[in-house]
C-alpha cells in the first residue's frame, strides 16, 4: 500500500519538473504491457480449458 502512495507522488514531482511527456509515455508502455499480458493470460486459460 505504501508503494502505491509513493508512485503518484513521484509521478507528480516528475510532471511538475517538466517531464509530463515522459510520464505519459511510461504510462502508455505500462498500460500496453498490462494489456498484452492480460491477452496472453486469457489465451493460456482458454488452452487449459480445452485440454
Amino acid at each position: 500500500a505504501q508503494e502505491r502512495c509513493t508512485i503518484p507522488i513521484f509521478l507528480t514531482v516528475f510532471y511538475l519538473l517538466g517531464y509530463g511527456k515522459w510520464v505519459l509515455v511510461s504510462f502508455g508502455i505500462i498500460d500496453l504491457g498490462f494489456g498484452l499480458w492480460t491477452l496472453f493470460a486469457l489465451k493460456i486459460d482458454r488452452k487449459s480449458d480445452k485440454e
